[in-house]
C-alpha cells in the first residue's frame, strides 16, 4: 500500500500506458482557449476548455492532443473543473495517431468525476509543461549581445474535436513578434493585460495542422542539467541527514560569435544588467537548501570552490568560469541537515521512522533531462515502502557498504526520473523504514569490540618473548 503523500500537488499524477488504437469521439469544443508561457527555461501551456457531449451516450473521458515535440519532453500535465478546486485524475497514453500530413500526435486523457449526458457542457482547465523553450535565433551572439529565442507552437486548436470558438495567446517578460519565413519579416503582437494576444477563430475542424513562428527576446541563461546524481545519507547514529549532488550542467542558449574575450567579459561584469543576472550566460547558480543546513561545501573537476555564499536557505555558487551557451559545467555540491528535520517516529511504533526529503534543490529555472536521486538508509535498517508524487522510470534497491560498515551494509533505494523542471523542489520522496535500537546499537558496539579484539591481540603478541638466546 502507498503512503499518503503529504505535497500538496500530489494529486498531480501522470500515469502512463499503452494503447494499440485511440479514436477519440463524442465531443465538441464550444470554447477552447490557449496561453503558452514562454518566460522560464520550460513551456507551460494553459487550457480553458468548455466541452459539449455531442455523443448518443454520457462519457467520462476528454482527450487533449500533445504533438510529438511536447510528448517527447512531457513533465506534468493536469486538470480541474473550472472553479473547483480538486484535480481530476489524467492519464498520458504512449499510443500515436499519424495524420495525413505526417505530424504524429500523443493524447492526454483526462478523467471527469461523473458521466456528461449528451448535449450537455463541461468546463475543463488543464495545464502541459513540458521541458522545451526556443532555439536561439540567431545561434550566435556577441558576448554582450541581447538573445533572442524562436518558438514553433500551434497556432489553431490541434484537437480531435471540432471546435466553434477559439484563441491564443502568449506571455512573455518581453515582447513578442510573428516570424514569416518565407518574407523573413517580424510582425510584433499586441499585448492586452499581461498576455500578447495571436488570435481568434471559429469553426476549427479536427485535427487542424497550422504552426506559429514566433520570436522573443530573452536574456536569461537557459540553463539545462544534463545529469544529476543526488545521494542523501541518513543516519541516526550521529542524528544527520547528508546531501551530495553531482550536477553535469549546459548552457542551450546563445553561443559567442567569437572566442571568449577575457577583457569583453570584464567589461560586461560592470553593467547592472549583469550584475542582477540578466544575461544569456549563467556566471551565478543560486541553490534553495533546506532550512538549518550547515557544514556546505562546493567543488568542480579541477578541486575546491571556494566562490559560494549562503545568505538565508540560499547558497549562491559561482563558477570557476561563466557558462556560455553550449558550454558545459559539471560541479558537486553538498551540505549537512539535523536528522528530526526530515525523520519522524510513528507514534504507535517508535521504531518505524518516516523520511521526508525534497525531489530537488537545484538552481532556480532549470529544467532536468535525467535526475537519480539515491537514498541510503541507516546500516541494517529495513525498507518498508516508498512514496513518490510524480512519475518515475524506476525504483531499484541495492545494498552499499560505506565505511566502519561490518553488517549487511546500507540498504540503497534510487528512483530514475527524467524530464523534470525547477518548481518541482515542492515535491517531496518519502521513505518508510524500520530501525531497531539493536540495530542502534550494534555498530558502535562492533567496532568497540573490533577495536578491543586489536588491543588484546597487540597486547598478546607483545607479551610473547620472541628473543632466540644460546644455551650455555
Amino acid at each position: 500500500m502507498r503512503l499518503p503523500l503529504s505535497w500538496a500537488l500530489s494529486t498531480l499524477l501522470v500515469f502512463c500506458q499503452l494503447v494499440v488504437s485511440i479514436t477519440p469521439e463524442g465531443w465538441e469544443n464550444v470554447q477552447f482557449d490557449r496561453i503558452v508561457d514562454v518566460r522560464s527555461t520550460y513551456t507551460v501551456e494553459t487550457y480553458e476548455l468548455t466541452a459539449k457531449n455531442t455523443g448518443s451516450e454520457a462519457t467520462t473521458q476528454y482527450y487533449l492532443a500533445l504533438p510529438e515535440r511536447v510528448f517527447q519532453n512531457l513533465s506534468m500535465f493536469t486538470a480541474a473543473l473550472h472553479g473547483v478546486d480538486a484535480f481530476l485524475n489524467c492519464y498520458v497514453y504512449d499510443g500515436e495517431t499519424q495524420l495525413d500530413d505526417g505530424v504524429r500526435l500523443s493524447y492526454g486523457i483526462i478523467e471527469l468525476p461523473s458521466p456528461v449526458a449528451p448535449g450537455k457542457e463541461v468546463q475543463i482547465a488543464a495545464k502541459v509543461f513540458y521541458n522545451e523553450a526556443g532555439l536561439p535565433y540567431p545561434e550566435h551572439i556577441p558576448l554582450n549581445g541581447d538573445q533572442q529565442l524562436r518558438f514553433q507552437t500551434q497556432r489553431q486548436p490541434l484537437s480531435p474535436y471540432f471546435t466553434e470558438k477559439s484563441s491564443l495567446q502568449v506571455i512573455s517578460n518581453t515582447p513578442v513578434s510573428e516570424y514569416d519565413a518565407k518574407t523573413d519579416t517580424l510582425q510584433e503582437l499586441n499585448k492586452e493585460g499581461n498576455a500578447f494576444v495571436v488570435d481568434q477563430w471559429e469553426n476549427v475542424s479536427p485535427f487542424k495542422v497550422d504552426e506559429l513562428d514566433m520570436v522573443y527576446k530573452h536574456n536569461l541563461p537557459l540553463k539545462e542539467v544534463i545529469n544529476l546524481q543526488r545521494d542523501i545519507w541518513v543516519s541516526h547514529w550521529a542524528s544527520t541527514v547528508q546531501f551530495q549532488e553531482y550536477y553535469e550542467m549546459t548552457n542551450k542558449g546563445a553561443k559567442l560569435d567569437k572566442g571568449f574575450s577575457r577583457l569583453e567579459y570584464m567589461k560586461a561584469s560592470q553593467n547592472q544588467m549583469t550584475q542582477l543576472g540578466m544575461t544569456p550566460f549563467a556566471s551565478l547558480l543560486e541553490m534553495n537548501l533546506p532550512d538549518e543546513s550547515t557544514e556546505q561545501f562546493f567543488t568542480d573537476k579541477v578541486g575546491m570552490v571556494s566562490t559560494y555564499e549562503k545568505l538565508g536557505s540560499s547558497l549562491f555558487l559561482r563558477p570557476r568560469f561563466p557558462i556560455f551557451g553550449g558550454w558545459f559545467y559539471n560541479f558537486t555540491i553538498g551540505w549537512t541537515n539535523p536528522l528530526e528535520n526530515f525523520v519522524s517516529s510513528y507514534p504507535d511504533d517508535n521504531e518505524v521512522f518516516l523520511l521526508n526529503v525534497p525531489l530537488l534543490n537545484g538552481p532556480k529555472d532549470t529544467v532536468y533531462d535525467h535526475a537519480s536521486i539515491s537514498i541510503f538508509l541507516p546500516e541494517n535498517a529495513e525498507l518498508l515502502d516508498t512514496g513518490v508524487p510524480i512519475p518515475l522510470e524506476t525504483v531499484s534497491v541495492d545494498t552499499e557498504f560505506s565505511y566502519f560498515d561490518f553488517g549487511t551494509g546500507h540498504t540503497k533505494v534510487t528512483f530514475q526520473f527524467k524530464n523534470l523542471f525547477t518548481d518541482m523542489n515542492k515535491a517531496e520522496i518519502l521513505v518508510k523504514y524500520r530501525f531497531t535500537k539493536n540495530s542502534l546499537f550494534r555498530k558502535p558496539i562492533t567496532i568497540a569490540g573490533y577495536f578491543f579484539a586489536l588491543l588484546m591481540s597487540f597486547f598478546v603478541l607483545k607479551s610473547i618473548n620472541l628473543k632466540v638466546t644460546s644455551e650455555n
